[in-house]
């Protein structure tokens, strides 16, 4: 059977491109050549930062939440060394009461 043989001619069609059969495929049906990623790959990225979101948010519900402890616990700290404070004071109080007296035992027994 006889087969024409056909030439290529790059300026001559730019519209089309020869195939290694010979035949011309449009440039509307070639696949386009680009250094973009895939579409399909963009949507991996899209996952990727939404799980990576997920947990962003989730290590900041762990920091508020360790915040709230602190801030709980800075109370407590506060109100435990006032009141370590007004023992100190009570305790200097009695002391110096206690010597005072003391004293005035000892003041009192010369005295008899």
């Amino acid at each position: 059977m006889y087969q024409p043989t056909m030439t290529y001619t790059p300026n001559a069609y730019p519209e089309q491109f020869a195939t290694p059969q010979g035949q011309f495929t449009p440039s509307y049906m070639q696949a386009p050549v680009s250094n973009d990623p895939p579409p399909w790959s963009m949507i991996e990225d899209i996952k990727n930062i939404k799980t990576s979101v997920a947990r962003i948010e989730n290590v900041e519900k762990t920091v508020n939440s360790i915040s709230i402890k602190l801030r709980n616990l800075e109370q407590k700290v506060s109100t435990i060394d006032n009141r370590v404070q007004e023992v100190e004071k009570s305790s200097s109080y009695i002391s110096d009461q206690f010597e005072s007296q003391s004293a005035d035992l000892k003041t009192t027994k010369d005295t008899i």
